[in-house]
Formats: C-alpha cells, sequence, structure tokens
C-alpha cells in the first residue's frame, strides 16, 4: 500500500491490512480489504465522491485507482528506474479557487516525488521537468470522461475545462510507459458570477418598528475549504436590549458589506411563525430564512457563502431558558432522562364533574412532584434554574388524563418552565396513575 499510495492507513479511522487479510485461501478477504481501504482513500484522503462498488471493471476507470493498482508491477520493469511516484501534500494547489482563476502550475511550485531504485528519499521533480521524466499532469473531463494534458497552465471556466466548473477540478498525474496514475486532492470551484456579500452583524428590532439594535456573536468566518457559512449561530443580546424587547414581538435582519464596492447591503430575516422576545419553540432557537427575491437586485445577484446559503438559527447565550436546556442536555448525555412520576389516585375519576378533577390534578400533581423529575445530578446552575422556574400546565389536559387515568395508566404532560427573563422551557413529563382499588366490607 505504500508503494501505491504513499501510506498504509486510510481515512479517520486509519483503516489498514492486517496479517489477517492477507493469510488463509479466501482471497475475497483481500479483495475485499482493498476495495475497502481504496474507497477510504478516495473519498476520505482524497475528497472524491464516487460511488464505488468494487476493485476491478470499468467502475474504477474515471479516477485512475484501478490502475494503479493492476499496473504496479509493471515498475519492475527494467527499463523503469524508479519506484514509486507520488505528490506531496504540500504541492502549491489551494483547496478551492473562484471560477475564472488562472492557475500557473510551473508558478505555485507544483511537483511530485520520484523514487528511484535503490534510493532511500525520493527526489522532487517541478512541473517544467515533467516531460523528462515521461509523466505529465492531466485532468477529468467530467463530461466525456477523458483525461485532458496540462502544459503549463489552466483556466477555470467550462469553455476552458469543457465541462461544468461546479464539479470541480480532478487532477491526475500520468506516467505513460506504467500506465500508472496518481490522484491529486480534489479542488473546489466556486461561483464567480454573484456578488459576495460579507455578513457583518446580526440587528434586531421590534417587529413594528425599524429600531434596529447590534446583536454580538455572528460568525461570519467561512470555512477554508467549503467557503461556507454555519448556519447555526450563538448570539448575545445585551442585558438592556433584551428587557426592553421582552415580551415583544420581534425581527431580525443581516447587515452585509458587498466585496465589489464595499457597500452596505441588508438581508432581512423572517420567520415563519411570530417571534416573541426570549421565547422559543421546542428546539431552543429562532428558525429564520432571507427570501431568495432579496439575492436578486437588478440585473445584480449576490450571495453569502459559495453554497448560497439562506437559512439560519439562532440560539442566544445568557437566556435562562437555554441555560436549563444545557443542563438538561448535559446529564442527558449521561444516559439520564426526565423519570416518570407515579401519582396514585384512590379512586376511578371519570364519572367525577369538572371541578372535582382539576381539585384533585392540582393537589396530586404539583410544582414539587415535577421538579422532583430531574434527576439530582443536574449541575449547580440546573438546580437553581429549577429551583426559580414557575411551572404552567394545561389544565384542559390535566384534567383529562386523570379523568382517563382507569382506562389509560401512562401519559405525557405539556408542561412549562417560566423564568424570570420571560424565557420559557416545554418539555414532556411521563406520568403514571396507580388506582387503589376500594377494600370491600366483610359482612
Amino acid at each position: 500500500m505504500d508503494d501505491l499510495f504513499s501510506k498504509h492507513e486510510f481515512g479517520s479511522q486509519k483503516l489498514r491490512l492486517e496479517n489477517s487479510h492477507l493469510g488463509g485461501n479466501i482471497p475475497h478477504v483481500l479483495e475485499s480489504r482493498l476495495n475497502l481501504l481504496t474507497k477510504t482513500y478516495m473519498s476520505e484522503d482524497l475528497g472524491y465522491n464516487y460511488k464505488v462498488d468494487t476493485i476491478s471493471g470499468a467502475t474504477y476507470t474515471a479516477t485512475g485507482t484501478v490502475e494503479a493498482i493492476s499496473n504496479a508491477l509493471k515498475k519492475a520493469d527494467p527499463s523503469v528506474d524508479f519506484t514509486n511516484l507520488t505528490i506531496p501534500a504540500q504541492n502549491g494547489l489551494e483547496p478551492s479557487y473562484r471560477g475564472g482563476t488562472t492557475i500557473d502550475f510551473d508558478q505555485v511550485g507544483f511537483k511530485a516525488l520520484m523514487l528511484k531504485k535503490g534510493q532511500i528519499n525520493p527526489i522532487e521533480i517541478p512541473f517544467r521537468d515533467f516531460d523528462k521524466y515521461g509523466i505529465k499532469l492531466t485532468y477529468l473531463n467530467h463530461t466525456n470522461g477523458q483525461l485532458v494534458d496540462i502544459k503549463d497552465r489552466l483556466t477555470l471556466t467550462k469553455d476552458s475545462l469543457g465541462y461544468d466548473t461546479k464539479n470541480g477540478l480532478a487532477l491526475r498525474l500520468v506516467h505513460d510507459k506504467t500506465n500508472t496514475v496518481k490522484l491529486v486532492k480534489s479542488i473546489q470551484i466556486f461561483d464567480n458570477t454573484k456578488v459576495q456579500a460579507r455578513v457583518e452583524k446580526v440587528q434586531v428590532s421590534e417587529a413594528d418598528k425599524e429600531d434596529w439594535k447590534d446583536v454580538e456573536g455572528f460568525n461570519s468566518s467561512l470555512d477554508p475549504k467549503s467557503q461556507q457559512l454555519d448556519f447555526s449561530q450563538k448570539l448575545t443580546i445585551s442585558e438592556d436590549i433584551s428587557q426592553a424587547l421582552k415580551g415583544k414581538a420581534i425581527k431580525f435582519r443581516l447587515v452585509t458589506r458587498r466585496e465589489d464596492n464595499q457597500k452596505e447591503k441588508i438581508f432581512n430575516l423572517t420567520s415563519d411563525r411570530d417571534m416573541v422576545w426570549p421565547i422559543f419553540d421546542d428546539s431552543g432557537y429562532y428558525a429564520l430564512s432571507i427570501d431568495k427575491g432579496e439575492f436578486t437586485s437588478g440585473n445584480e445577484q449576490f450571495k453569502l457563502d459559495q453554497a448560497g446559503i439562506n437559512n439560519f438559527r439562532f440560539a442566544f447565550n445568557g437566556i435562562k431558558s437555554g441555560e436549563f436546556r444545557d443542563a438538561v442536555h448535559e446529564f442527558e448525555k449521561k444516559k439520564y432522562s426526565i423519570a416518570e412520576q407515579t401519582i396514585s389516585l384512590d379512586k376511578d375519576y371519570a364519572n367525577e364533574d369538572q371541578d372535582t378533577i382539576k381539585a384533585i390534578a392540582s393537589k396530586k400533581i404539583d410544582d414539587k412532584l415535577i421538579k422532583a423529575a430531574f434527576p439530582s445530578l443536574m449541575s449547580e446552575n440546573g438546580k437553581n434554574l429549577l429551583k426559580s422556574a414557575n411551572v404552567v400546565l394545561d389544565e384542559s389536559q390535566l384534567v383529562n388524563v386523570v379523568r382517563t387515568a382507569a382506562s389509560k395508566q401512562q401519559a405525557k404532560l405539556d408542561v412549562k418552565f417560566e423564568f424570570s427573563d420571560g424565557s420559557i422551557y416545554k418539555f414532556k413529563l411521563p406520568v403514571y396513575f396507580e388506582i387503589k382499588k376500594e377494600k370491600k366490607q366483610l359482612n
């Protein structure tokens, strides 16, 4: 494997050939392992997304991997004076380029490494000397599957490459005499036809006003390889702004800066439900989107990242319901959960009037019972928040579950914890009703 790929461990799990794969009389064990290692090499180490099912046949033709395997022994030819040909990880190329970029392979310092027979250390071969060693650099035309020779420069446009640039750039190092093909880690080509708008900040306002206030903490950095924004953001609203907005309907917007002329560009964020500060749905965040029409203005088109992101979710620091949710997640990670609570009833209340049932329900299902469902190993902050929370129950649901307790002993109650900052944590409390049977009098 070292001769073929210049490595013997592959992927995040560091897969490799073991002695168990080499021994015995079951050829398909070795074949299967080679297949797995090769697919892992292509998908994880090189970033190719080909669906590969077998190590033999035409499936690998477009990638060149099987050529390297099936023809590796040809290097034993006396006229071939090297035993390995590789491409170093630091080869001068970027992981991604914008469409229209011209890559000068000699100028960026692209090179190959060749291990000569009888030598220990490989020699470096600069791009300009490839012809002297019988090697060439090619790229895969995604339209027809052919390898195209690269002479000096390559412009990343559809006209130049012969295919849509969204497919990226798949480079191959080829040694014709041994029919050896080496793959270069896949390179992404990003759209350059839209104006990039860089996010500077998030702002919030009351829904019926235009009194915009800055929100801190938006991570506007793009992933180095994919050039994508993180759609899940953890933000901070200052205490004075939070108090001013408490209980009010709100809205958000993104303030961005155009890369071409540095002018400000605003994107309004909308939600499919009313947003009241600081009340969230069960997820604990606001789900927001930008109408696609906002990415077009006249003849201009805009983008926030290379993926064309238009959806975000905003969670917030310093929100009591969020802090309590974090405390719940912590004990859930330890395999604990909100415990089922047993409620003892002295009889079947199916035929009782609503006021009687409401009275017994409020007596049996009180704040103490509900809060006791949370494990004692919660963090101190979680315990303090639990103690301070105001419990709110759905009275109609409560009456119904008590009324039907004899026939349906298990139920889940919708519970809300209201905190002092106005935020709410919602959860379902599992309950079990135990009906005590009346003792019959002895005659």
